[in-house]
């Protein structure tokens, strides 16, 4: 083994590691009861105790949460619940776009190598590369808005593929803006007693059923184009 391949072996047996361990301390210590809105009062307290300090702690939240496959939607409610609709925006915006960046760190540099050796020369990834060589940063946005995949299984195959990182940062924190001010809009909203838990439920039912008749219109579209070309091709 190469020095490089070495250190590589060794940052990966500390990734998994460090997720059995936090998975380990999450289940033992209830933590994702504590990160949930029905515990949102006590969290209230802890956080806003932590003083100056208490903003860098969401965002270390959102690196930690990010680089080790844990959801990270609820920060963004909590940013809003917190700070309100503007500053909540901003800092979950600030944390999920650092939290982006750590997962694709992490899946560049350990895994990319693995991933190319198996699945390199596949026509589905040549497919994936060529679509983002062609569309750049757009690709990124799209994929983003529409929830098409989820953003942590984005993160790591964004670090899987060559996309170059400032074409992944780009597209990435314009694609996820909307759903960090619609989740710290609705943090706010919960906070002035406005909405209730079960609201907020039926809210993204709502959203997530608007953004698939978008994606399937949008197939649709692409489908049948690719239909006439085909035929006039002949």
């Amino acid at each position: 083994m190469m020095k490089k391949d070495w250190q590589r072996f060794i940052l990966k047996v500390f990734f998994f590691s460090g997720l059995a361990f936090i998975i380990f301390l999450a289940n033992h210590f209830q933590w994702f009861d504590f990160f949930s809105f029905y515990n949102i009062e006590k969290l209230k307290k802890y956080i806003l105790n932590l003083g100056i300090i208490a903003p860098l702690f969401i965002i270390f939240l959102y690196f930690a949460f990010s680089t080790f496959f844990l959801p990270t939607m609820f920060f963004s409610m909590l940013c809003g619940y917190l700070y309100g609709i503007l500053p909540g925006t901003l800092l979950a915006w600030i944390g999920l776009t650092g939290g982006i960046l750590s997962s694709f760190l992490a899946s560049r540099y350990l895994f990319q190598q693995d991933f190319i050796g198996f699945f390199g020369d596949k026509k589905v990834v040549l497919k994936i590369e060529e679509y983002l060589e062609r569309h750049d940063w757009l690709a990124v946005v799209a994929l983003r808005l529409f929830f098409i995949f989820p953003y942590n299984i984005q993160n790591y195959a964004y670090g899987l593929s060559n996309v170059k990182i400032s074409v992944y940062i780009t597209g990435s924190a314009i694609g996820i803006l909307p759903i960090t001010i619609i989740n710290a809009w609705l943090g706010f909203l919960v906070s002035k007693g406005s909405i209730e838990l079960a609201d907020i439920q039926l809210i993204f039912q709502y959203l997530f059923g608007a953004m698939g008749m978008i994606v399937i219109l949008i197939a649709l579209f692409f489908l049948i184009r690719y239909f006439f070309s085909i035929k006039r091709r002949k």
